[in-house]
């Protein structure tokens, strides 16, 4: 998960100020990697995130 689509997503956010981000993930790097959904979340104290990942 160390690109731009996912790290450059999270990156984003904290710089913006603002982290509330939900998309769908696959990687295409690892033939295992499942379909997931992602949701990234500002965890209310200063730089404290909440990232959860659901199988799809």
């Amino acid at each position: 998960m160390d690109n731009p689509f996912f790290r450059g997503r999270f990156e984003d956010g904290i710089a913006e100020g603002n982290l509330a981000m939900d998309f769908e993930f696959e990687s295409d790097l690892d033939p295992r990697a499942e379909h997931i959904r992602v949701r990234m979340l500002n965890a209310g104290e200063p730089n404290a995130y909440w990232i959860f990942i659901k199988r799809l």
